[in-house]
């Protein structure tokens, strides 16, 4: 059978608030299958038959700016953080492309999500795809 997975992103880009993290909802499919993403609401949820493992990977292409840290995070139900990655370098010159991957076990009806932050000072603007993006996929 056909194992749950996709590739998502957005169209256009997003825009972070300053010191305030945001989940974002991705509205373009590079591919799909099992009916995980909903382009309306956001969060994956794991369908009927759907419980078990998944890899789940959410990065992040944030605007050039010389100011504060660029953080990417995995969160479930809405709580719980099950990865995170943070990068304090940042450039007025170039974009932090931050990539956070982790191993979750989703139970029927479980969520998952991408979150982004940055303290740059002012509004930043995520780069589209390929570096904001959402990748997840069922493990066998």
């Amino acid at each position: 059978p056909v194992q749950p997975a996709f590739e998502t992103n957005g169209a256009t880009s997003f825009i972070v608030p300053n010191s305030s993290w945001a989940a974002l909802i991705f509205n373009t499919f590079q591919y799909h299958s099992g009916n995980l993403y909903n382009t309306t609401t956001g969060p994956t949820t794991a369908p009927s038959g759907g419980a078990g493992k998944y890899d789940v990977i959410c990065s992040g292409g944030f605007a050039a700016d010389a100011d504060g840290a660029r953080i990417v995070r995995i969160v479930k139900n809405n709580t719980t953080v099950v990865a995170y990655t943070r990068d304090p370098t940042s450039s007025a010159s170039y974009g932090t492309h931050v990539q956070t991957s982790d191993i979750v076990n989703l139970e029927v009806g479980d969520t998952v999500r991408c979150e982004y932050f940055h303290d740059s000072g002012a509004a930043m603007a995520l780069d589209t795809y390929p570096y904001t993006k959402m990748v997840m996929s069922k493990r066998l």
